[in-house]
């Protein structure tokens, strides 16, 4: 069928170069390239060679002298047939290339479309596997501060205030992870809402009625959820040294939240103008330090490669805690 409709093609040319001979006496090919062309692209290679073969056939035996035989005397009429068969021959090899490359093209597009949905298959199952890990961690860090909760009421003091304190630590990590679980299996955490909502959850459970203002001022950038968790706990430990030690006697006063970007650094402060440091401690926390708050937040440091330094106000404390931007956020 193909070579068929490639043989009326030819003959159609045929037909008109016949209808326009004196127009096109000098151009005896003109019309049959249409005809090759039209073949090689609708069909195949094959119809386009066909077409080449049969237009050169005709216009040998019926458009060249001399005429009713496919002997051509005339060299300069034999170069030109001969440079039909070439133009022909070439124009029909592109045409297919061009259909190799457009299905190659075209397979190449189904297969990265179906790499996508596989891709995007496998980010939904990531994010719901996610989800569920983050509200089964919640769960059990709830049956925790349960338990610890319940030790702390059957115990006397001061034992019963570590627990209370151990309790109010597991309760900012259970926190901390609620913060997290809203993000659905992304990589960073936006570090002004997170931030914003912790301190919110921290302010109703540690401030409650004492007349102590709490003010955050967050920058917006996006950090690893890992850092993310010990930017959390640090915070918790600050405020609690801050709203433990600042303000006795239920004075009140004033608690400022920090979170920047410098350079390459982030820098978390936590400021307050209360009754400032005792006169023996120095800028920097000891390294001996047997307080768990301080070690704690050393240890979180650490794990963010970062420094802490404390710097006496006037009045007040401020705590400052810097460490390096993600190499992945550039």
């Amino acid at each position: 069928m193909r070579y068929g409709a490639t043989a009326i093609l030819v003959a159609v040319a045929f037909i008109l170069r016949q209808i326009f001979s004196d127009v096109l006496r000098e151009f005896p090919f003109l019309l049959f390239f249409p005809a090759l062309i039209l073949s090689a692209v609708l069909f195949n290679r094959g119809s386009g060679l066909v077409a080449t073969v049969l237009s050169a056939a005709l216009s040998a035996y019926f458009l060249l002298e001399p005429i009713g035989s496919f002997a051509i005397r005339d060299p300069g009429q034999f170069l030109g047939w001969c440079l039909f068969m070439v133009i022909g021959i070439a124009i029909t090899l592109i045409i297919e290339a061009q259909h190799v490359a457009y299905r190659q093209l075209k397979e190449a597009h189904a297969e990265l479309k179906r790499a996508h949905e596989a891709a995007k298959a496998s980010e939904a199952d990531k994010a719901e596997l996610l989800i569920e890990s983050n509200h089964r961690i919640m769960n059990n860090l709830h049956t925790v501060i349960s338990l610890l909760h319940l030790q702390a009421r059957s115990t006397k003091e001061p034992t019963r205030e570590d627990f209370m304190t151990a309790a109010e630590r597991v309760s900012v990590m259970a926190k901390v992870q609620r913060r997290l679980v809203r993000f659905e299996g992304a990589v960073l955490a936006d570090s002004r809402s997170f931030i914003e909502e912790l301190c919110c959850d921290l302010e109703a459970a540690l401030v409650g009625l004492r007349p102590i203002r709490l003010d955050v001022e967050a920058e917006s950038h996006s950090i690893p959820l890992n850092q993310a968790v010990s930017v959390g706990l640090i915070i918790n430990e600050l405020l609690v040294n801050a709203l433990k030690y600042a303000f006795p006697d239920d004075r009140g006063g004033h608690v400022r939240v920090a979170f920047t970007r410098t350079g390459d650094e982030y820098c978390l402060a936590v400021s307050d103008n209360g009754v400032g440091l005792p006169a023996t401690q120095g800028s920097t926390p000891s390294a001996t330090s047997t307080g768990l708050g301080q070690r704690l937040i050393r240890s979180f440091v650490m794990q963010l490669n970062g420094r802490h330094e404390i710097e006496p106000l006037s009045p007040g404390t401020r705590a400052q805690v810097c460490f390096p931007v993600s190499a992945s956020q550039g």
